[in-house]
């Protein structure tokens, strides 16, 4: 499985490309901005675009989802609780202060389901529901791999302050359904640098004080 990061857009948003090397089959995981760097980059890489993921919809991971999908045909996926968010692009434009609303409307293809499995070529990808950050937030876990989204950082976690966020919801998501995955997976965040999990648990003042109670 071949990965590729791209950090795009105003707030340095990871956008990532997973690919399986024997089919070329492939997904986009956020694409945040910069539509015409992520089909340049599909192409240099001859992707075949199945599906595009979004761990969850505020407005600096979905900036480049109408025209990505326009150009490729790929399914657009999101967990339900955060169609809402879809829906209050104009709020979200406002508050956030970026450009770009009047480039989204685009219509989701897909409902993700906690714990459904995405077949990407020979690989499967699980569908993680982690809400906190957002009440759809999802995480998705490849064979060694995790994109987390704006659930869980390196050293760090999300912020629950916008639109329906729960820092309880938030704590529980990485101790139950993160942390619990074998320490030796890459987490992928939506910002920031990489990690791990075995680094996570042992050095993330979140997760230690989530472990405490």
């Amino acid at each position: 499985m071949y990965i590729k990061k791209m950090t795009l857009g105003m707030l340095a948003t990871n956008t990532y490309l997973v690919k399986c090397t024997q089919s070329g089959i492939s997904a986009v995981i956020d694409p945040a901005a910069a539509a015409d760097r992520i089909l340049d980059l599909l192409r240099q890489n001859n992707c075949k675009l199945e599906y595009i993921l979004l761990t969850h919809a505020h407005l600096d991971h979905i900036l480049a989802v109408k025209k990505l999908k326009e150009q490729t045909g790929a399914a657009v996926c999101l967990y339900p609780d955060d169609f809402f968010l879809i829906k209050n692009i104009d709020i979200q434009t406002a508050y956030l202060s970026l450009p770009g609303a009047g480039d989204l409307d685009f219509t989701i293809d897909h409902s993700l389901d906690h714990n459904e499995l995405l077949e990407l070529g020979r690989h499967k990808v699980k569908v993680i529901h982690t809400p906190g950050h957002s009440p759809g937030s999802v995480s998705f876990a490849a064979p060694g791999a995790l994109f987390s989204g704006d659930t869980l950082f390196a050293g760090s976690v999300g912020r629950t302050d916008l639109w329906q966020g729960s820092y309880p919801d938030l704590l529980n998501s990485v101790r139950e359904r993160l942390l619990v995955l074998d320490e030796s997976t890459v987490v992928y965040p939506g910002h920031g640098p990489d990690t791990d999990i075995r680094t996570e648990k042992r050095d993330n003042p979140f997760c230690r004080l989530n472990e405490q109670g």
